[in-house]
């Protein structure tokens, strides 16, 4: 999920998108983003091998987001910087 999000809100947003899942999910739909409040919480309290079932609707949501990101990609605006600086400072 964190992925995807991190995607769309670069898209929508134009800037970088934050390391941390919990602001982008803000880009969820309500009862979305809560199905997936409710799977971090199952996930964190589970053995590391326990399969999530994936809700219908949010399973929907994650391809039309996922197709719509990568049509998205091809007419974004490529930038490009000189990583000089940062290899200098390292």
């Amino acid at each position: 999920m964190r992925p995807l999000l991190a995607a769309l809100w670069d898209i929508e947003r134009k800037i970088v998108s934050p390391m941390h899942i919990i602001p982008l999910m803000n880009l969820l739909p309500d009862p979305l983003r809560e199905k997936v409040e409710s799977y971090i919480q199952l996930k964190s309290t589970s053995e590391e091998r326990f399969i999530l079932k994936i809700d219908p609707q949010l399973k929907e949501w994650i391809e039309q987001t996922f197709a719509f990101c990568n049509a998205q990609a091809d007419v974004l605006e490529k930038t490009t910087f000189s990583a000089e600086p940062a290899n200098t400072f390292f």
